[in-house]
Order: structure tokens, then C-alpha cells, then sequence
């Protein structure tokens, strides 16, 4: 191994003697006083250099009017610097004038000049420290990186502190005036930083996912922002290299040049010596790829003060362009070189691992008007530097599987708990830990954010056991007392909110022996709520892309908050509830925004019916946003009540606030009209007195039943519909105890789904009705249907009205989708689906569509034009999509739109109202038309029997054996026949309560239903085979809901 230098000798600064010591080395040529010597380590000042060999020791040579070097004297070739000798130094970092150093323990010596206090000593009146000394402001940190500018230092501390040693007044410094001597960034103390370097008077800092930051002078674009504004006081992103992959950043001292993972190279800043590498003098105000390097793998690069180094590994050369006066570029020629050219520095340099007799370059290094390389030799020749892959050293902490793995099997002491400390308490290390691999973290985004969440819950369960209970502890105190107060609430960059995905992978739903985990839950969501918009938006959009499994983790944490917090005996946080819910309300947002990630049901906290007062809570809400026009999702008044967040209520609760809520409004209407009974008693007008009764009844003629229910409906005053409803048909004596309304409602559905009133459009293939396009009734029978919906959601009574589930979401104002057209009408939507996804340029010979839709009505067929002259606009290859949104929107809203208004209109007439907002469409649908979770069990446990007949009776027993043979067809079509219907109220089945009734009419005989009470006559059949041959045959005639004989 040795040394070879060129360029500007003549303060031996190359550790030269010999010809060209007093002036200028052209070539390389080999520094002989370092021949032998192992080196790890290399920085060129402006007029200096120093060495760092492998045992610790340091050599330095150069100029020495500052004290740079370290020594008493001038030295013209390197000589150790013996004040060192007690250190063992790994790292150095040159300036102007000055000089840092770090040991292998982290701490940092400085000398050379000091007189705007640049490394970073207490001003004590000594301009200049020509002896190294200890930088005791940084005892307690532990530095990793050190880098040099003019007249300025910054540093990178193991623990990810970023800092920067700087003047409060600074002759041409651009770094910010508040940032005192040893002072931290703060602005990028959360983000991964692992590299940060000096220029002249400007600082770059780079992330562990190539995202950039930039501060100081900026009079020649060196900051790569796009403008040459004279100085930035703090840390700006550039935005536009996000995603280019940087991996290492080399300062000159106007200029900066990048090194990305896959070789490139960018320049920016100060071009008039050619420096840039763009092949003219010009400045580049935003990083430029330097183009005759984009077919090389460039694997280590290096700014002097106005020329630049790459090295490219594959074919061993070594290219430099920019100022050639002092023929830093390697040249004899004194010119500048504009670009870059092969064998710019000539050597004979071959690839790595060079042959016997050959050799290969180590690493590189430049300075202000000089350049250095390592050099191999043979067989001796050491693994060349890849600036893309930074040395352990010189990294800071990362939480890792091995990290894990190591903590959990050490003995909890004062040094493990240290660490955990150190590590857990910084935001910083947090959003470094756990990246993915293969480069997949690059380029940081809202489509990306890079975190590994499956090798992070793995890794993190281990620390969920027994022997590791004390560590866990330990993290939870740590991160709940020291990490979240210092979370800022708006983060630098997108890279900084990556805890708040990785710490949902932490084990904090599991533990039910202590509450820390949540403590350090709700700890976390008092900072999500603080977070602003734009980091919230970001951490939405990284949310809404996780899969289910770790979507559903961050649900079941906030709910077990939930749940634990009203267990407790405590007394109770009203803010720890609030930040709760509003971290499950996003992340219920972001579920129904993106097509449930998880079923919405998965939302429910079915705890909350035995451990509240749902009705009190209603009540409060009621009272809070009376007065106010719709319900709003972001909305959360004092006091706090579970009503802000609807979503976490199943659909058994909402009917329940549904009824609630009717029964408050029907409360108040009877109030006012009690008021009103009393005014009219005080004026001695008694005659005008209303009685108020407590339900709606509806006398109908049973002969002409759709006429009187719109007879009797028209009559009905707003509040009476939230009434308990009560049927009477006219003749009969029959007493509404749920049978009678319940035959109303099969009998007038059934009758409004006749084709004779043409309301309806039956579609064949799903078995669903819409609404018909063309229809002859008055439109007030849409409002009909859509009154007796809400009718039969205050009334706990289903009603068979077989709508596509879209009808709900339309209801609802949710927008609806192809998928929703699917469910309409599947073999259509395949066709367009296919269209959809014809990649051919022939669309218009192939499918021969135009903008029209065509369908039969009434044995016509009618076109009606999809956009305005539809019939004569061919569907392309670019207007395809258009189409398919037209056909789509012209059926399910535009063709309809009068007759949906009417059915919403009478809807809402009955059920409108903010609790409506609580409901998602498929909990409105099951309202309506019962649900379809069946569960046998129950429905068996719910049986009643009179007479004879209990559970043990051999009858008894026969049939429940053959029902539970029957498949789940045959026992759906029972359900018909029992009930009317083969679906389940929002109860449940145990709601059905079937009721057995003996009859002795012999075996010969049919099982009788009593749809309007779940009754069912069952001979007392002896013989099974006679059971079931009866049972199915009454089965497979019950076509109507209605008894079967």
C-alpha cells in the first residue's frame, strides 16, 4: 500500500521532496515518507493535509500558520502528531485552516485555527489551538462523522444528533446565526441522517433513503435548490433528487457533487472551471446527471476546492475535470477540463484485485488545490472504498432483528438499559430501523415508505416474553417519557413519520397484564394528533396502502385502548378517549376512502354496549349538535360522547339510536303539541284541543291496499312516522302485535312489485329490481316504497324488497362504482370490463360502440344517446373509459334520476335525520332486508314449543335432525316458509324465536306456517322418513311466504 499525490506542493501539502516540492506535481507521484504504512484514513484542507493509519496514530503535513498541523513546526513531508499518541483515532476531517478528529470511543479533538470558533472550543481569547484538544461540550455524545468547511464544522453523533460548530457572526457564512457553537440542527433532529458534509461555507445532509437537506451559501446554486439566493439559514429539501437514489455527497468549495446507488453522478453549484462536468463554464442551479458518466458505475467521488474525482470501479480509471492551474486534475497541460475524459489521471491504474506487479486504486481524496489516493499493490492490495457503502464506524444505531435478537437474551443491567434509552428515545433511529432491503426504501413518498412492518413485528415479538419483560417495560417508560414529548408536530420530511408505522407493530395490544403498552398508545396518538395536515395526509395515504394484516393491528391497538380505559376503575382521561377515536376515525376515513381495507364491521367495538349507557351518550350528542345541519365526522364537542364516532357502534346499536332518536323527536312533537293543548286551555278554547296518540295506526283495506296506504300515508304528520307503527285492516279484529304489520308489509311489497304497476325493472341474472326507466304510475309511488323502507327499519320488520346494494350507498351520498354496476348486472359489466382492458388500437372496428344505450321496454327497443350527438361519436381506444362511465352513470343515475329522488324523498321523509349519517350501506341494507349471517345454533336455542311439544319430544328431535341434513338452500327456502323471508333481522337469529305447535291431524298431513308469527304447525309425526318427506314438500311450495295446506 502507499500514498501518491499531485497537484499544488508548495506548502508540502503532498508530503513531497524533490523536484516540484517548492511549486506544482503534475503526475502522481508516491508520498515516500508514508511507504509501508497501513492507511485508514485521509483529508485534504486548503493547504494540509493528515493521514490516519491503522493503529490510531496521525500524521500530518502542509502548512502550519494556524496550528493545522497539530505541531510546533512546518513539516514538508508527514510526521506524527505526537499530542495524538494517547488517542486512537479513526476518522479526520480537514477545514481551511483547522482540523476534527474522532477516537474509536466517539469523542472528538480539535485544533488549528479557531478564530469564529470553528472547532467548536469556548471562545478563551486563543485565535488559534496549535495543540489538539478535547471538545468537552461533546462528552456526553457519542461522533460518528465529522466534516470540515472553511470556516465552519458539522458532526453526526451516534444517537442521530446532527450539529454544527459555527460562529455567531460569520465574515461570508451562510449557516444560521442561532446555531452556536456545537449547536444542534433541531429542525432535522428526527430524520435518518447518515452522512453529513461540509463545502466552503455551505452544508449538505443526507438521509439513510437519499432525500437531501441543504443550508448556507448559495450565491452559485451549490445547494442544488434552483436559485442562487446569496444564503438559506436553514435546512431546505431538494425535492427533485428524492428519487434518484443518492447515496454519498462530496462538498468542493462552491460546488457538490452525488453519488447514487446505481453509480450516477449529479453536479450543481459553481461551473466556470469546468467542475461540474457538464462540458461547459457554466453554473447549475439544480443537480444535473453528469452525462459522460451515465454508461459508468461510479463507486467513490471527491471535491477539491474547484475540481472534482470519480472513480469507476469496473475499469479501475480515475477521471477528474475542473481547474487545472495547479495541475490538481493530473494533467501536464495547465488547462481546465470541462468534462469528464478516460485516463484523465494518469497512473496505470487497473480494476481490483490488480495482478503481481500491478496496481489498483484504494480510495480517493482531494482538498483545496491537491489530490491523494491510496494505492494496492498485487496481492497486498486492499478491498477499494464504494463511497455507497458507508464503514460501520462511521453509521449511527440502527434497531435491527440482530439488535432485538442480542437485547433479549443480555442480563437487563445499567448498560442494557442505557442503550434502550439511547436508541428508543431517538426519533431518529427509529425512522432508520427496519427499512426494506434491496434499495426498495429510496425515494421516500406517500406511495412508499419504505418500512419492512413484517420484519418489524417479528422482531419485535421477541420482546414480548417473559425473560425480556423488564426490557419491554423499560422501552415503554422510554419512549412514553422521552421519544413522544419530543415528536414534532410538523415533521421535516415524509422519512420522519415511519416510527409512527413502526411503532404499531410494537406489542402493545397483547399485553393484558399492565397498562404501559397503553399508555404508550395513547402517548403516540396525542402526537398523531398534533401532527399537521400535510404529515397526517401522509401518513393516511402510507396507511392505506399497508396490507390488512398490519392495517387491522393499528385498529385492534386504539380499540383495546378503548376498551382497557373503560374497565378501569380510575377515573377517567375524557382526552385520552378523544385521541383514541380520533386515530381510529382516520384510519376509519382511509378504510372506506380506499374500498375497505378491512371489513367495516372489523371497526366495532362490540365491548361497548356492556360497559356504557349508549342511550345517555346518544342523548348528549343529541343535545351538543342540536341545531346543527348535518353530521359532521371531524366534528368533537365537549363533553365527549361515542356518538361523534358512529362507526365503532354495530348495527344492532345504530337501530337502536335510530329508535332513540325517534322516540326523542316524537317526544318533542308531543311536547308541542301538549304546549300547544295548554295555550288553547288558558284562552278558553277547549274545543281546539289535539289528542295526542302514542302510534301511527293505518286503517287499510285489505282488497285495495297500495290506494289506502297512499290514502292513509298522505295524511301523516312528519313526526308521526317516528311512531311506533300499528296496522289495522279494515273488517278484521285481528290486534297488531307485530303479525298484523308484519302481513302489511309482505302484502303491499308484494303488490308494488307486481308488473302491472311497471315501477320495476327485474333483472334476470342477479335477481335484483331497479328502478324502470319508463313507467305509467303517479311518481308519488316511489315515494311510497321509499316511506315504507324507513317504516320498516323504525319497526324492526324486514321487508322483501330485493334492491342491489348500490341503492343504499346512493341513500347514503356514497358514490358508487363499476363494482357496485357488477353486482347489478355481471355479464354487462364483464363486457365492459373487457372493453376496459382492450389494449388493441381497434377498438372502434372491433366492439363497433357508439355513445348510446339500447335496451327494450315493453317489446321496443329504445336508444337513448349517453352524451349529446352519442349516436354519432365512435368509442376509441382513447374515449373508452368516458363510455364506460356514461353507460354506467346513465343506468344507475341519470335514466333514473326522478324516481330514485321520489323513493329517497319518502325515505328520508320517515328516517331522515343525522343518526342516518351513523349507518354504512351495508348496515342500512341489512335494516331494510335482514342480513344473511346465519347461525343454526342460535336459531335452534331460540325454538319455542307449546303443547305437548318441548325440546326432548321425539317429534321435536326427528325435525331438528332432518332440518340440520337439509342444505343451506333447503334451509333458506324453511326460512321463507316459516317466515316470509330467508333473511335475519339485525338481531339475529335468536330474534326468529321459531314457535312448534302440536297438531293431531295425522301423518298424512302437511306442516302449516303462521309467516306473520314464526308459527309452525307440526303434525306428530312418528316416523322421520314421513317428517321429511312432509317438511320438504310444504318446503317446495311455499312460493308465496304465506301458509301452505
Amino acid at each position: 500500500m502507499e500514498v501518491v499525490g499531485w497537484g499544488e506542493t508548495r506548502h508540502g501539502q503532498l508530503g513531497m521532496h524533490g523536484p516540484g516540492s517548492e511549486g506544482v506535481v503534475a503526475t502522481p507521484q508516491t508520498v515516500q515518507a508514508l511507504n509501508g504504512k497501513d492507511i485508514a484514513d485521509v483529508s485534504c484542507g486548503s493547504c494540509h493535509s493528515v493521514f490516519v493509519l491503522k493503529d490510531g496514530s496521525v500524521y500530518s503535513c502542509g502548512a502550519n500558520d494556524k496550528g493545522q498541523l497539530g505541531q510546533d513546526r512546518n513539516s514538508q513531508q508527514p510526521e506524527q502528531i505526537t499530542a495524538l499518541e494517547t488517542f486512537f483515532i479513526c476518522q479526520v476531517s480537514c477545514g481551511l485552516s483547522h482540523n476534527l478528529a474522532v477516537t474509536e470511543k466517539g469523542k472528538v479533538l480539535g485544533w488549528g485555527q479557531d478564530n469564529k470558533g470553528q472547532c467548536g472550543f469556548d471562545q478563551d481569547g486563543i485565535a488559534d489551538k496549535r495543540k489538539p484538544r478535547l471538545l468537552r461540550t461533546l462528552n456526553s455524545y457519542s461522533v460518528v462523522q465529522v466534516s470540515c468547511g472553511d470556516m465552519h464544522s458539522a458532526l453526526l453523533t451516534k444517537e442521530y444528533s446532527l450539529g454544527v460548530t459555527t460562529p455567531t457572526v460569520s465574515s461570508g457564512s451562510a449557516i444560521h446565526p442561532l446555531l452556536r457553537e456545537t449547536g444542534e440542527v433541531t429542525s432535522l433532529s428526527t430524520l435518518p441522517i447518515v452522512q453529513v458534509v461540509s463545502g466552503g461555507y455551505h452544508c449538505m445532509a443526507l438521509t439513510r433513503s437519499g432525500t437531501m437537506f441543504a443550508w448556507g451559501k448559495n450565491s452559485y446554486g451549490q445547494l442544488g435548490l434552483g436559485d442562487c439566493d446569496g444564503k438559506k439559514s436553514f435546512p431546505f429539501l431538494l425535492k427533485g433528487m428524492r428519487t434518484q437514489g443518492v447515496q454519498y455527497i462530496s462538498c468542493g468549495q462552491n460546488h457538490t457533487v452525488m453519488l447514487t446507488f446505481d453509480g450516477g453522478v449529479f453536479t450543481c453549484g459553481l461551473g466556470c472551471d469546468g467542475q461540474l462536468g457538464h462540458g461547459q463554464a457554466s453554473n447549475e442551479l439544480r443537480p444535473k446527471k453528469v452525462f459522460d458518466l451515465m454508461d459508468k458505475e461510479v463507486t467513490q467521488i471527491s471535491c477539491g476546492r474547484a475540481v472534482t474525482l470519480a472513480y469507476i470501479a469496473s475499469s479501475g480509471q480515475l477521471v477528474s475535470f475542473g481547474d487545472n492551474r495547479s495541475r490538481q486534475l493530473g494533467q501536464l497541460d495547465s488547462s481546465c477540463i470541462l468534462q469528464p475524459s478516460p485516463g484523465a489521471v494518469a497512473g496505470n491504474w487497473v480494476r481490483y484485485p490488480p495482478a503481481p506487479g500491478q496496481r489498483s486504486i484504494c480510495a480517493i481524496y482531494s482538498g483545496g488545490n491537491h489530490c491523494l489516493c491510496v494505492v494496492g499493490f498485487g496481492q497486498h492490495a486492499v478491498a477499494q472504498l464504494d463511497h455507497r457503502e458507508f464503514p460501520a464506524w462511521k453509521q449511527t444505531t440502527v434497531i435491527d432483528e440482530d439488535f432485538i435478537s442480542r437485547i433479549v437474551d443480555s442480563v437487563f443491567d445499567e448498560d442494557v438499559k442505557k442503550e434502550l434509552q439511547d436508541l428508543f428515545s431517538s426519533a431518529s433511529c427509529l425512522n432508520r430501523s427496519f427499512l426494506k432491503k434491496n434499495n426498495e426504501h429510496f425515494g421516500s413518498s406517500r406511495q412508499n415508505h419504505g418500512v419492512d412492518l413484517d420484519l418489524a413485528r417479528t422482531s419485535f415479538s421477541k420482546l414480548h416474553t417473559t425473560k425480556a419483560k423488564q426490557h419491554f417495560l423499560c422501552i415503554c417508560n422510554v419512549m412514553e417519557n422521552s421519544l413522544f414529548p419530543s415528536l414534532p408536530m410538523s415533521p421535516p420530511d415524509i422519512e420522519a413519520l415511519r416510527l409512527y408505522l413502526l411503532l404499531m407493530e410494537f406489542p402493545l395490544h397483547d399485553d393484558s397484564k399492565t397498562l404501559f403498552p397503553i399508555k404508550m398508545a395513547l402517548g403516540l396518538a396525542r402526537c398523531l394528533s398534533k401532527l399537521q395536515a400535510v404529515a397526517c395526509k401522509v401518513l393516511m395515504a402510507w396507511w392505506s396502502r399497508c396490507q390488512p394484516r398490519h392495517f387491522r393491528r393499528v385498529v385492534k391497538v386504539y380499540q383495546r385502548c378503548i376498551v382497557e380505559q373503560l374497565k378501569t376503575k380510575a377515573e377517567r382521561n375524557e382526552d385520552d378517549f378523544i385521541v383514541a377515536m380520533q386515530v381510529l376515525q382516520q384510519l376509519n376515513t382511509v378504510n372506506n376512502d380506499n374500498h375497505e381495507i378491512i371489513p367495516f364491521n372489523f371497526f366495532y367495538i362490540n365491548e361497548l354496549s356492556d360497559l356504557l349507557d349508549l342511550r345517555e351518550h346518544f342523548i348528549i350528542w343529541f343535545q351538543k349538535t342540536r341545531g346543527q345541519d348535518a353530521f359532521s365526522p371531524q366534528l368533537v364537542l365537549k363533553p365527549f360522547t361515542f356518538c361523534d364516532f358512529p362507526f365503532v357502534f354495530d348495527v344492532l346499536t345504530k337501530s337502536h339510536m335510530l329508535h332513540v332518536d325517534a322516540l326523542i323527536q316524537m317526544q318533542l312533537a308531543m311536547e308541542k303539541v301538549q304546549h300547544s293543548n295548554l295555550m288553547q286551555l288558558l284562552a278558553g278554547q277547549a274545543s281546539d284541543i289535539i289528542s295526542e296518540v302514542p302510534w301511527l295506526v293505518l286503517e287499510i283495506d285489505r282488497r285495495n291496499i297500495v290506494a289506502s296506504t297512499i290514502q292513509q300515508l298522505s295524511h301523516v304528520k312528519p313526526e308521526d312516522f317516528k311512531k311506533p307503527l300499528r296496522i289495522a285492516f279494515r273488517g278484521e279484529d285481528a290486534i297488531d302485535a307485530g303479525g298484523v304489520k308484519k302481513e302489511f308489509f309482505m302484502l303491499i311489497m308484494r303488490e308494488i312489485l307486481d308488473p302491472k304497476y311497471g315501477m320495476f325493472k327485474f333483472y334476470e341474472e342477479s335477481r335484483f329490481v331497479w328502478f324502470n326507466r319508463k313507467f305509467f304510475e303517479d311518481e308519488f309511488m316511489f315515494r311510497l316504497v321509499g316511506m315504507l323502507c324507513g317504516l320498516a327499519i323504525y319497526n324492526h320488520t324486514i321487508i322483501a324488497l330485493p334492491f342491489p346494494p348500490l341503492i343504499y350507498k346512493k341513500l347514503l351520498n356514497r358514490l358508487t362504482s363499476m363494482d357496485d354496476f357488477k353486482l347489478l348486472e355481471p355479464t354487462v359489466a364483464r363486457h365492459l370490463q373487457h372493453l376496459m382492458e382492450y389494449e388493441g388500437d381497434d377498438v372502434e372496428d372491433v366492439f363497433c360502440l357508439s355513445f348510446e344505450y339500447s335496451d327494450t321496454v315493453y317489446g321496443t327497443v329504445e336508444t337513448n344517446e349517453l352524451i349529446p350527438g352519442g349516436s354519432n361519436i365512435a368509442v376509441t381506444k382513447e374515449n373508452k373509459e368516458k363510455y364506460v362511465d356514461c353507460y354506467v352513470d346513465f343506468v344507475v343515475n341519470s335514466s333514473v334520476q326522478n324516481q330514485f329522488g321520489q323513493f329517497r324523498d319518502g325515505f328520508l321523509h320517515v328516517c331522515g335525520g343525522k343518526v342516518l349519517d351513523f349507518c354504512h350501506p351495508d348496515e342500512l341494507q341489512v335494516m331494510v332486508v335482514g342480513d344473511e349471517s346465519y347461525d343454526w345454533d342460535e336459531f335452534q336455542k331460540s325454538a319455542v314449543y307449546k303443547g305437548e311439544y318441548y325440546h326432548n319430544h321425539n317429534t321435536i328431535k326427528m325435525f331438528w335432525k332432518v332440518f340440520r341434513e337439509l342444505d343451506l338452500d333447503l334451509k333458506k327456502k324453511f326460512l321463507v316458509f316459516l317466515t316470509g323471508s330467508d333473511r335475519i333481522p339485525i338481531e339475529g337469529m335468536k330474534s326468529l324465536k321459531p314457535t312448534f305447535q302440536p297438531i293431531k291431524t295425522g301423518v298424512h298431513f302437511y306442516p302449516v306456517a303462521h309467516t306473520c308469527f314464526n308459527l309452525l304447525d307440526l303434525p306428530m309425526y312418528e316416523v322421520e322418513d314421513d317428517l321429511r318427506e312432509k317438511l320438504l314438500a310444504a318446503i317446495a311450495h311455499a312460493s308465496t311466504g304465506f301458509t301452505i295446506v
